[in-house]
């Protein structure tokens, strides 16, 4: 490769450990590092005051930024995120389909419009924190997990081209998240102990049937599921369904919990689960969202409706 030193790198700093993490090791490692903070979301009218301060985020990259000594750029992505995850993400969820935002984010925000401010800018490459790893063999780009199996996120980027392969870094991927919280510690990072974000940021309480509502302004009917038998075994009003004796309480947006099922019936079709007198966690799941920064995790959901694979949350 070449001297580090001619090649331009675009971190992506989101206020958070694993970004401002990121952007120290390619300084060290002597690349020619700027950082783009991306703000996705300032839409206040779904939201609560504070539920979703980019603007704290932004103070705490830009902190970062000047301690590692690297220029600070700012876009604000909003218009772009709105219509290409979020707008699709209720439109799956109208349709009755689970659908995964952060997969979704990562191909059209940060590894498209991202990248492209970022070559405008004058990059080389991106790079951002997430826990993965990529390598070139035999003229392709191979995406492969991260050494910390806990922290591994190449789930949520399968989908990215190889031109997009070819002109991103992830510094992390031979890392663990203990590590990194340590160069953190070390380094006297202002967000070292951040606590890591659970949630998308503009659904801070993970209650996506009201945000749906607010969102579109439509109200949705409830409705059954059914066993093989035809027997109601759950009923849904308004999003939110309770059980019948032996199960628990199901919320369709975001987390649907299936106790002691072996098979559903869902609009007619049939959705097996092969896990019978468990919990199944069948929605987003928990992790950090697409937020207004990089590094993010969010479990992947059951696809296109209730059976077509388990997703890890």
């Amino acid at each position: 490769m070449a001297d580090n030193g001619q090649i331009k790198v675009c971190i992506g700093l989101s206020g958070g450990v694993d970004s401002s993490v990121a952007a120290l090791l390619l300084k060290q490692q002597g690349y020619d590092v700027f950082a783009l903070f991306m703000q996705n979301w300032h839409d206040a009218s779904t939201t609560l005051h504070g539920d979703c301060e980019w603007e704290e985020d932004r103070f705490v990259a830009e902190m970062v930024a000047r301690k590692i000594g690297i220029p600070f750029y700012f876009v604000d992505l909003s218009k772009e995120y709105r219509q290409r995850v979020v707008d699709y993400m209720f439109d799956e969820y109208e349709k009755g389909r689970t659908p995964n935002p952060d997969v979704l984010c990562n191909r059209e925000i940060k590894f498209d419009a991202f990248l492209k401010c970022a070559e405008k800018l004058g990059a080389d490459y991106v790079a951002t924190g997430h826990y993965a790893q990529i390598t070139e063999e035999n003229g392709r780009y191979i995406l492969k997990k991260g050494v910390d199996a806990s922290k591994d996120q190449s789930y949520v980027l399968y989908s990215l081209t190889q031109e997009q392969l070819k002109h991103t870094l992830f510094p992390l991927g031979s890392l663990s998240k203990a590590e990194v919280r340590e160069i953190a510690v070390e380094n006297n990072f202002v967000n070292a102990r951040k606590k890591e974000s659970q949630d998308i940021c503009f659904v801070p309480d993970g209650d996506y049937a009201a945000f749906l509502r607010r969102y579109t302004g439509k109200a949705y009917p409830g409705g059954d599921f059914l066993d093989l038998t035809g027997e109601i075994t759950v009923s849904v009003v308004d999003a939110v369904a309770t059980a019948k004796p032996g199960g628990v309480s199901l919320f369709i947006f975001p987390i649907v919990h299936i106790a002691a099922c072996d098979a559903l019936t869902v609009n007619g079709q049939h959705a097996f689960i092969e896990l019978p007198a468990v919990t199944v966690d069948a929605g987003l799941g928990s992790g950090s969202g697409c937020r207004s920064g990089f590094g993010s995790r969010l479990g992947s959901g059951l696809g296109r409706g209730f059976g077509s694979g388990l997703g890890s949350g």
